[in-house]
C-alpha cells in the first residue's frame, strides 16, 4: 500500500537518469530484504539459476531467504540439474523435486511433433534432437527456431544444425547471436527489448 522510507532512500541513493534498473545484486539484495520485514504474506519464484554461473548470486538468495521476515515467505527456485546449483541448495534446508530428463524429452518429442513440418526432418531425425537436447527444452527450441520462423528451409540444414548442436547455453545463446546478426537492423533493435525464450519471431 505504501513504499516504505528507507527502500525509497535507496532508490533515490542509486537512481541515475541513465540507469533506471539495478545493477549491481547487493542493490536487489537490500531492496528484497526491506520489503520481506514489511509484507505479511509473499510468494517468491527465481527461475533460470542455472543461467547465472556466479555463486555470488546464488549466496545472495540463500541469505535473503535465511534472514528473518515480517510474516509468511514462500520460495520457489527453479533451475536445470548442475552441479554448482545443486550442491548449494543441497547443503540449505531447500527441499529439492526433480522431473525426469525422460518426462521432459516427452514433451520435447511432442514439440517437434507437432512442428515437423516446418523443421523438414525425417522421424529420426527429430528423435535424435530429442536425445540430444537432454531434456533441456530451451537449448532444443534454440536449435529449430530458424526453421519454425523459415530462417532454414530445407532437410540439409536440419542436419548441420543436428550435427553441429552442442548441449550448452552459452552456445546456443552465440549461435542465435549470429543468426540475428544476419538480419534486418529493424530486428536487431526489436531483440533488445524481447527475451529470446519468449513468443519472438525474430530470433
Amino acid at each position: 500500500k505504501y513504499i516504505p522510507d528507507d527502500l525509497y532512500q535507496l532508490y533515490q541513493d542509486d537512481f541515475t537518469a541513465e540507469d533506471s534498473y539495478v545493477l549491481h545484486g547487493e542493490i536487489a539484495e537490500r531492496a528484497l530484504g526491506l520489503l520481506l520485514k514489511r509484507i505479511e504474506y509473499i510468494s517468491i519464484v527465481v527461475d533460470g539459476l542455472d543461467e547465472c554461473h556466479e555463486s555470488i548470486l546464488l549466496d545472495s538468495l540463500l541469505r535473503i531467504r535465511d534472514q528473518k521476515t515480517y510474516g509468511i515467505t514462500k520460495w520457489f527456485f527453479a533451475s536445470r540439474n548442475e552441479g554448482l546449483v545443486r550442491k548449494r541448495f543441497e547443503n540449505s534446508k531447500s527441499a529439492i523435486l526433480s522431473v525426469p530428463t525422460k518426462v521432459v524429452q516427452t514433451d520435447i518429442r511432442k514439440f517437434l511433433q507437432d512442428n515437423s513440418e516446418q523443421l523438414c526432418g525425417t522421424e529420426e531425425q527429430l528423435e535424435r534432437l530429442t536425445d540430444l537436447s537432454e531434456g533441456n527444452f530451451l537449448m532444443m527450441r534454440l536449435t529449430v527456431d530458424p526453421f519454425r520462423n523459415e530462417e532454414f528451409t530445407c532437410s540439409e540444414e536440419f542436419q548441420e544444425a543436428l550435427d553441429d548442436f552442442q548441449p550448452d547455453l552459452g552456445n546456443c545463446w552465440f549461435r542465435s547471436l549470429q543468426r540475428l546478426s544476419q538480419r534486418s537492423e529493424q530486428f536487431q533493435e526489436l531483440a533488445q527489448w524481447v527475451r529470446p525464450d519468449r513468443s519472438c519471431e525474430c530470433c
